[in-house]
């Protein structure tokens, strides 16, 4: 499973699941902390990753950049 975990999760958490088999990457790793989450929402989409996150406002990004699921890649454009 492909995972990005944002700011709101520990970079260590990354690293757990890395640890259990998980392709996981945190946003700080990435040198990404600042980016805006419709950003975190693309990059995701592009890479195939599912974000992971405690942020509620996620579910509205996905449903207004009209992704085919919540996470992976996209059906339509």
């Amino acid at each position: 499973m492909k995972l990005l975990l944002d700011m709101g999760l520990a970079p260590r958490t990354a690293d757990y699941l890395c640890r259990l088999g998980h392709d996981a990457m945190h946003l700080r790793n990435r040198g990404q902390e600042k980016l805006a989450d419709q950003d975190v929402v693309r990059a995701a989409d592009a890479e195939g990753r599912t974000v992971v996150t405690f942020d509620l406002d996620y579910a509205r990004i996905i449903a207004l950049q009209r992704l085919g699921k919540p996470s992976g890649p996209s059906i339509s454009r």
